[in-house]
């Protein structure tokens, strides 16, 4: 079957921003809110973000006669490239779309945004091979349980390089969750803890260290048996993203090879890149609790 393009159809477009999704799409994402967004810095006719990244800088003593001697400040860029052009469509016969409850006007947003969120997710977690700090628990072909041990040793790689510990977050496998923090009595135990046992469980993400953990199926595979899971704890500034089209819908009416049918397509163009590979840390985790 042939697929509408927008010469064929332009007279019967409508196009607009639509928050269904992008509530869906934040709502389902894991990492979207847990990184830097540059889309405020994309301007419409260019496709690279240049970000500036601030040198560290130290004091220094003032003399006599108040003098001093200035440092040098050289601070460095790193580019966001706007080249992922995503679309989501459906397509349904015009016969189904008036005697079906499902109308796609009104459902399509939601699954569009979720799809959206977990493609997000993937290409996000997917970028970990730019990141630079490895804890020494475990490697990519020797994998281990996530726990207390393995969270603390990443979060000290961070703290002795002078990352804050604000906007940190863990993001593991749910194996890493389950097959690991959870079955550490003193990670689930509401007396030791502090938190509610309701959130206990119900298995909501705990804090390790003062750190949110996130767990998320979109954590990235590795190992050449496939049997590692590389889970990260990130700054927020680690990985930055940016929209330049966002969710713009796309409605027509189609009739191609005696087929009456009706399309809608969401489209997303946006890029990411790892902007500060020294602020988060790779955690090789065992896809097997027993591991």
């Amino acid at each position: 079957m042939a697929s509408i393009s927008t010469t064929e159809a332009n007279s019967t477009i409508d196009e607009k921003w639509n928050r269904e999704i992008e509530d869906a799409r934040y709502a389902g994402s894991v990492a979207l809110n847990r990184i830097a967004n540059k889309s405020g810095d994309v301007d419409k006719s260019g496709d690279i973000i240049h970000v500036t990244i601030q040198a560290r800088t130290t004091t220094g003593a003032v003399g006599a006669n108040g003098a001093f001697v200035p440092q040098a400040w050289t601070p460095t860029t790193q580019d966001v490239t706007v080249n992922q052009n995503r679309q989501w469509s459906v397509e349904t016969e015009d016969i189904v779309k008036a005697q079906s409850w499902w109308d796609p006007d009104s459902e399509a947003p939601k699954i569009a945004g979720q799809a959206f969120a977990e493609y997000y997710d993937v290409t996000i977690f997917g970028q970990h091979t730019s990141v630079t700090g490895v804890t020494p628990s475990g490697n990519v072909e020797n994998p281990k349980a996530f726990g207390k041990n393995a969270a603390g040793i990443a979060l000290l790689r961070l703290a002795d390089a002078n990352i804050p510990k604000e906007d940190l977050s863990f993001f593991i496998p749910p194996i890493g969750y389950y097959g690991g923090i959870w079955n550490e009595t003193q990670l689930t135990d509401a007396e030791k803890t502090g938190l509610p046992k309701s959130i206990l469980t119900s298995g909501f993400q705990d804090k390790l260290g003062g750190v949110p953990v996130y767990s998320s199926t979109a954590i990235a595979t590795a190992g050449t048996k496939s049997q590692t899971r590389v889970g990260l704890l990130l700054h927020k500034s680690c990985i930055a993203f940016a929209f330049q089209r966002n969710n713009m819908i796309r409605r027509a009416d189609r009739v191609a090879s005696l087929v009456d049918s009706y399309v809608v397509l969401v489209k997303s163009l946006w890029g990411l890149s790892v902007i500060r590979n020294d602020h988060g840390v790779r955690i090789y985790i065992a896809a097997n609790p027993a591991a």
